[in-house]
């Protein structure tokens, strides 16, 4: 049989054309019903990434003014200890070493004058301190202070230890050379002071909440502001904030120097003394 091609070309009979529209409409519900079942596509977002928490810039506090470079903290010391501190000033100072113990009392003292240099790694002040116990060990202060030529406190520093009557010394090499107090407020390069009271606020590394004490001591030792500023610790932080206000009086101006006394650990006293120059003028307000 013969398939001649211009047959497809050819109308379709009406009842042929009918079977292919109802073909035709009859598939149509069901595709309609296939569409109505296909899953819906669900577009996820992309989960956020874990957020990290960031650490916070270590704060560089420089220098101490006064570094005690041995013992370091927490040595054990059998009897007598070296001593090498650097001030760090081109200026011969006189400097008070004494050594407490645990109960306040002093085990050992003694006054001399710093190298007329500075020098961190070797230091310019260095002594032997001897001592004598009751016990066989106990804790003890090793506390540094020097002073300006105005007999004033000019810096002060200091290591807790550990006191062997006996045994074998073991030394902590980390030096005490890190300042501790960061004035932010004032500005430090304000110098100048017109308004009173002064508002107070800094860093400090420290582990004690005690507030620090302030005082503005003139050129001839008297007093003419102090206060104290409350120290917040910061959870997992080395860094504390401090913050107070400190009032004065003065009739004119008047160069000061501007004490902090920092308190720490069982035995009695200060343990870090920081001072900063400024002058103050009378208060305008």
């Amino acid at each position: 049989m013969e398939i001649d091609p211009s047959a497809s070309n050819q109308p379709l009979p009406a009842q042929a054309e009918s079977q292919v529209l109802s073909s035709d409409a009859a598939s149509t519900p069901a595709q309609i019903l296939m569409e109505d079942r296909l899953p819906t596509l669900v577009t996820m977002e992309a989960p956020a990434a874990n957020h990290v928490a960031e650490t916070p810039p270590a704060i560089d506090y420089g220098t101490a003014d006064l570094a005690i470079v041995r013992p370091g903290k927490l040595s054990r010391h059998t009897s007598p200890i070296r001593v090498i501190a650097n001030l760090n000033t081109t200026l011969p100072m006189q400097t008070e070493i004494t050594l407490f113990g645990e109960d306040g009392r002093v085990l050992a003292s003694k006054m001399l004058w710093s190298k007329p240099y500075n020098d961190p790694i070797n230091g310019n002040l260095i002594t032997d301190i001897e001592f004598s116990l009751p016990g066989m060990a106990e804790t003890g202060r090793l506390e540094l202070k020097a002073f300006d030529s105005n007999s004033r406190v000019w810096a002060l520093n200091s290591v807790y230890l550990i006191l062997l009557s006996s045994g074998i010394t073991d030394r902590n090499y980390a030096a005490e050379d890190q300042e501790r107090i960061l004035l932010q407020l004032p500005f430090p390069d304000q110098r100048q002071i017109d308004s009173s009271p002064i508002f107070i606020s800094g860093l400090v590394r420290t582990d004690s909440d005690v507030p620090l004490t302030i005082w503005l001591i003139d050129a001839v030792g008297n007093i003419v502001g102090e206060g104290q500023a409350s120290v917040v610790l910061s959870p997992n932080s080395p860094y504390g904030q401090f913050v107070g206000e400190i009032p004065y009086q003065v009739a004119s101006s008047t160069p000061v120097v501007m004490t902090f006394g920092m308190q720490e650990g069982r035995i009695p006293g200060f343990t870090y003394i920081k001072t900063i120059e400024f002058t103050l003028q009378p208060a305008n307000n």
